[in-house]
């Protein structure tokens, strides 16, 4: 059961893959002609809304006194807001066992991350940033922190309306009520991401 969210993630990812891939291959059958053109983005850039279902490991501080890595998965929801820089709301969520089997320590986070992307090829690396509350519940504490995150990527182009990112970065949770004396805590995270965008391509 601790496992069915992860599940429906990479389950929500795959069938995101292939409805993109099915959007795309409907268009290079219905207009073969038009694929080398550029398409006429009105505002210049390709602006539309995506998702963005994600799966990683999670490396913890070890001051948390729990196990050092698991899995977290979450969701972001976004959109270019220039030609080189995207705008997410995004969810994500880890649990972790605490040591000497003292129960668990799960963190739900909810927040809003910037990419800014470096190049216009199909690679892209890119600089994260990103602001979120984030909620923690162990048997100690149960509360709202504010947590804040910075990281790189690099993002490959799948196909017109579907991208891969893979992310690494570290992420500042200052929860000082779980352990007495501790201010916060910092954690390594890798992710992989599959963005995939709503809306047809605009003709060239």
């Amino acid at each position: 059961m601790k496992h069915k969210g992860l599940y429906f993630m990479v389950a929500l990812a795959l069938g995101g893959v292939g409805a993109v891939h099915a959007q795309d291959n409907t268009a290079t059958t219905t207009g073969s002609s038009d694929s080398t053109a550029a398409p006429a983005w009105p505002n210049g850039f390709d602006d539309r809304w995506y998702i963005a279902p994600t799966i990683g490991g999670y490396y913890n501080d070890t001051d948390r006194n729990t196990h050092s890595r698991q899995f977290y998965y979450g969701l972001g929801v976004g959109k270019f807001i220039s030609s080189n820089t995207s705008l997410d709301l995004f969810f994500d969520r880890t649990k972790r066992k605490i040591d000497h089997n003292a129960g668990n320590w799960a963190s739900n986070n909810v927040g809003v991350a910037v990419r800014y992307y470096l190049g216009s090829t199909a690679w892209r690396p890119y600089l994260l940033a990103g602001v979120m509350g984030s909620h923690h519940k162990n048997p100690a504490d149960s509360g709202w922190d504010p947590a804040a995150e910075l990281g790189l990527g690099l993002s490959k182009s799948i196909t017109d309306s579907s991208d891969v990112r893979v992310e690494g970065g570290y992420r500042y949770d200052w929860d000082d009520k779980s352990q007495p004396n501790k201010s916060g805590y910092g954690d390594w995270f890798l992710g992989l991401s599959i963005v995939s965008r709503f809306g047809a391509v605009p003709a060239a």
